[in-house]
């Protein structure tokens, strides 16, 4: 897993800070395949030259349109940026104005608002969910090294079948869910239901086309639904081992 799911950084990186989730329900049976056998065929899928994991840094551009019914669709700019071995950062922007970021020097983390001009320092349960969401983007990562918990299962669904990788963080009962087409071994889905405060989120991710990039196949668009509120990504700049200043993994200086 550890090629495809840098991608899914962008669509998680808000949820991983709420505790909990549900299960999501299928038709399982048991694995035919250890969880390292699988991740062997996915590596093999989704990076054959061995250009992602030999990797140094990575950047990531990405349209975000949020689709509504009765109004202009709204559109949002990601940008992820990560070096070995735990330097991260994912800025959003409207208009080409930075509206947030989220980053790690590969030890703190941050997050900054633009708009209201503060910098909040991570610590504790945040910044541990924060160093999960940084594993989750690294090239040489993989699950039994991010989850203390990981269950491969068979499955169907109205959808196909796959390989469903269920993956427990401390102290939840219940997964994130990445689903693998049991024929291809690329990444489709991801389900989850999260608590948001006294709520819940139902979050499915869906990958509708995959392009090769750099060498590496990349979920190109990938449409995103939480809570019946659509939106639609679309990665529109993908480069590997580009130099980036150390000044990208730190917060800004308001």
């Amino acid at each position: 897993m550890r090629k495809l799911i840098a991608v899914f950084v962008l669509s998680i990186v808000a949820v991983l800070f709420f505790a909990g989730c549900a299960a999501v329900q299928d038709e399982l049976s048991p694995s035919d395949l250890s969880l390292t056998e699988l991740e062997k065929r996915m590596n093999k899928a989704t990076d054959p030259e061995n250009k992602f994991r030999s990797s140094k840094t990575y950047l990531l551009d990405q349209e975000v349109v949020e689709k509504r019914l009765f109004d202009d669709s709204e559109a949002e700019f990601v940008r992820v940026k990560f070096e070995q071995p735990a330097k991260f950062s994912l800025t959003t922007l409207k208009d080409n104005v930075p509206e947030s970021v989220f980053c790690s020097d590969g030890e703190r983390g941050w997050v900054a608002d633009y708009r209201c001009r503060r910098v909040k320092m991570l610590s504790g349960s945040e910044l541990k969910r924060f160093q999960v969401l940084s594993q989750l983007g690294s090239p040489v990562s993989n699950f039994e090294q991010i989850f203390p918990k990981v269950v491969v299962a068979r499955c169907s669904n109205e959808d196909g079948n796959f390989y469903r990788i269920d993956c427990f963080s401390d102290n939840q009962a219940e997964p994130i869910s990445f689903y693998v087409d049991s024929n291809t071994y690329l990444i489709r889905q991801m389900k989850a239901r999260f608590k948001v405060g006294s709520g819940k989120l139902d979050y499915h991710a869906k990958i509708l086309k995959y392009e090769k990039r750099e060498g590496v196949m990349i979920p190109i668009i990938t449409e995103v639904e939480q809570n019946g509120l659509k939106q639609e990504s679309k990665v529109i700049n993908y480069k590997l081992n580009l130099p980036f200043p150390a000044t990208d993994f730190l917060p800004p200086v308001f």
